[in-house]
């Protein structure tokens, strides 16, 4: 299995992800991305950023619901990919290594400023190992 090792921050979980188109599965043109884990959301979702720099379109708006509000988003289909933790530290000499890619997920948009610019939710970690220690380490596991 392969994995991704991290640190948390005090409050949350971020990390680094890539984000791809879903149309042509043999694109591998990415999106790097910094990514919120949230545990509490069933379904991922991309911020502005991400849908922009790669043009994505909404296939369907859909009823979505947070502890705070409900409204109608943008829903769409992309790709998400993870770093092994041994990639992670030659990211910037080899862009030949990809990283592990989850298939078509579809997830909905938002439009506030975020410092994040995906939401992992339990559509992709139900399909991970996760461990969050209290010393700060973090190890996802997946593939």
């Amino acid at each position: 299995m392969r994995e991704l090792s991290f640190r948390r921050g005090d409050r949350r979980i971020l990390l680094p992800v890539r984000v791809l188109g879903a149309e042509n599965g043999s694109d591998m043109t990415s999106f790097a991305a910094t990514a919120l884990l949230d545990t509490g959301a069933t379904a991922s979702g991309l911020g502005p950023a991400v849908i922009e720099a790669l043009a994505l379109r909404s296939h369907m708006k859909k009823r979505l619901m947070s502890a705070t509000e409900e409204v109608f988003a943008d829903y769409y289909l992309f790709r998400i990919g993870f770093y092994t933790s041994e990639q992670m530290d030659h990211i910037e000499e080899s862009v030949t290594q990809w990283p592990f890619v989850f298939p078509e997920v579809e997830g909905f948009s938002w439009r506030r400023p975020a410092d994040f610019d995906v939401i992992l939710g339990m559509d992709i970690l139900s399909k991970c190992d996760i461990e969050i220690g209290r010393d700060g380490t973090c190890r996802l596991r997946f593939g």
